[in-house]
């Protein structure tokens, strides 16, 4: 009404490094009161937290083999937002490119169920974890070697896991993202954006991946 005042915070962030100002237009649904232009000006936002854009015809990128993969007990964690829902479509492949072992596959064929296959010396398992709305989601698996134990996660809950024999891969060979990319050639390849790759040499829990994945971490 008239004569009364109203808070209104705005979070302003303009993709660039250097500040910006801008005028939002404020209307009321009062017709005596009109439109009230604000000035606003904010500190750009570095160029950061930039996500893997792919186009499904042809984009992804191949990490070759690093010492640190080479190890039984890990956590894999990225964010991704799948575009396409009408093909399967790879969101993180590890194995051999010459062809012969594929430790994990993570993959979807509609967008919205996403399927772990774990390889354990032989023995195959496979999660599975379900999205209900479209967008960025946030996936991590754990490889527990020291329990034996593989566990799903989607945005931060638990949404499968398993007990396997034996012990998984000490080498991880190659580390695709956003294609299958074994010896028979790379396919599978992936519509829509990845961000926050994480590879982990340690078995993380429920309440340790909750708490960093949206925080941006420095790596190494």
């Amino acid at each position: 009404a008239m004569g009364q005042s109203q808070q209104v915070f705005v979070r302003y962030f303009p993709r660039t490094e250097t500040p910006l100002s801008v005028t939002l237009q404020v209307e009321s649904n009062d017709p005596d009161e009109g439109i009230v232009e604000v000035a606003v000006t904010g500190q750009g936002v570095p160029y950061q937290n930039r996500a893997l854009s792919l186009d499904g015809n042809g984009d992804y990128m191949l990490v070759g083999k690093k010492d640190a993969f080479n190890t039984t007990t890990l956590t894999m964690e990225l964010w991704f937002n799948i575009i396409a829902s009408d093909k399967q479509m790879t969101i993180l492949w590890n194995g051999d490119t010459a062809g012969g072992r594929d430790p994990f596959w993570l993959y979807t064929s509609d967008g919205k169920l996403f399927n772990l296959r774990l390889v354990f010396n032989g023995a195959t398992i496979y999660l599975k974890a379900q999205a209900h709305t479209p967008g960025y989601h946030h996936i991590a698996f754990v490889i527990d070697d020291s329990t034996k134990a593989a566990s799903f996660y989607l945005d931060g809950i638990l949404a499968d896991w398993a007990d396997f024999t034996g012990t998984s891969p000490a080498e991880y060979n190659y580390l695709a993202v956003g294609a299958y990319a074994d010896g028979g050639g790379t396919a599978d390849f992936m519509e829509g954006f990845i961000d926050e790759v994480r590879f982990w040499n340690v078995a993380r829990t429920a309440e340790q991946i909750r708490a960093s994945m949206d925080l941006t971490l420095p790596g190494n």
